[in-house]
């Protein structure tokens, strides 16, 4: 039976808002963003630092979790249009609507963030639609700010296609040790101390081969908890533990204790260890209700809408006679809030808006059916059942 997980749609609604105050908190630290405020905030700072350790790691493991409910329980032409369907229009609409409104917002401010890596900005008279026009004219300009996410995911469903078909084939194994929730440890450790230091972590497709074998590595990952029970039962049962070291690795590398190579030793612990404590904590323990429901299928539509929003909020809010910390809790709170709104009244009673953004094209009933893993509920016996 094709149930839902109501934990797997908590964690995708809470990595999506936690862009709020990571992106909030983005202009008050030391590093490259589209707007920065006058002086930097050590303490913000390290919020930022701990909360990026996870945040995308998050999401690309919720992404590789439901990859493979959705390959256990339609066929793989279905697969493909249904990821193609939810990730290319917002995409495409977040490069003709999102993408010029920030790269303006940023050129206004005397930033220019290029696909290499941060320039200064030369002067910059131009209005918003002589901009707007130039944008699409000249490559140098182009910048997808947090589109990135969505190409990369549409990327990886594609590439990392023949492995989930694998391992949904596989045979599911019911019982495995706590053990086994180390073993992700490896790769990303090799990964972060051999590649990090040569390739940075700037999300530019062709050179973030670092970021790339991260994030696949928490694509499977959340595959192979998905298809596998044991999997499932260990996280629920050792994750909170997990969680715990995951904090406080995180803490360390945020506040920056000990040599770089120390802390990129830590940087896996840290991902790797608050997203297993979250999925832990959360399962089993999320009511089935349709706000939460409405949330998860907004999630996608809710990152595409927040960042312009929130970087036209944060040039406001720069202008109020208030201090840092006042001045990141408002930018946090208020582009919530609009992007909640806009959602709400602009977005959500639109069929075609919603389908724009990545959106069921009605909205779906809560139901109150167990939850549960897959299972047995690979390809083959769909199929069968199917015949």
């Amino acid at each position: 039976m094709n149930t839902r997980r109501y934990d797997i749609d908590a964690l995708r609604v809470l990595a999506c808002y936690l862009q709020f105050p990571f992106h909030a908190g983005r202009i008050f630290d030391d590093q490259v963003y589209h707007l920065k405020a006058f002086s930097s905030v050590t303490e913000i700072g390290w919020l930022t630092a701990f909360l990026h350790t996870w945040r995308m790691p998050l999401f690309f493991f919720v992404a590789g979790w439901s990859a493979a409910r959705m390959l256990a329980h339609r066929e793989l032409t279905t697969f493909l249009h249904s990821r193609f369907r939810r990730l290319l229009p917002p995409l495409v609409v977040g490069i003709l609507v999102a993408a010029p409104l920030i790269k303006y917002l940023e050129l206004s401010h005397g930033l220019d963030l290029k696909p290499c890596g941060p320039a200064t900005g030369a002067w910059f008279q131009e209005t918003f639609w002589e901009h707007f026009l130039h944008y699409f004219s000249n490559l140098r300009r182009f910048n997808w700010s947090h589109l990135w996410f969505l190409i990369y995911l549409l990327l990886y469903s594609v590439l990392l296609l023949p492995l989930l078909l694998r391992i949904i084939d596989a045979p599911p194994r019911q019982i495995l040790g706590c053990g086994w929730l180390l073993v992700p440890l490896v790769g990303l450790t090799i990964t972060e101390v051999a590649l990090r230091p040569l390739f940075g972590d700037y999300p530019n497709l062709y050179r973030d081969w670092a970021g790339h074998l991260n994030y696949m590595q928490f694509f499977v990952i959340g595959t192979l908890t998905a298809r596998h029970p044991g999997c499932d039962l260990a996280l629920a049962r050792y994750g909170p533990l997990l969680g715990l070291a995951g904090i406080a690795a995180g803490i360390v590398v945020a506040l920056q204790v000990g040599p770089l190579e120390f802390r990129l030793a830590l940087r896996p612990l840290a991902a790797w260890g608050c997203v297993a404590g979250l999925y832990g904590v959360l399962r089993h323990r999320v009511p089935s209700t349709p706000r939460l429901l409405t949330l998860a299928d907004a999630s996608i539509a809710l990152y595409v809408l927040h960042h312009p929003i929130l970087i036209l909020v944060g040039v406001w809010v720069l202008t109020l006679p208030i201090g840092p910390w006042a001045s990141f809790a408002l930018i946090a709170l208020l582009s919530l809030g609009l992007t909640q709104a806009l959602y709400t009244f602009l977005v959500q009673p639109w069929p075609w808006l919603r389908v724009l953004l990545g959106m069921p094209l009605r909205p779906r009933k809560v139901t109150t059916e167990s939850i549960d893993p897959l299972g047995d509920g690979t390809r083959k016996n769909i199929r069968a059942q199917a015949s």
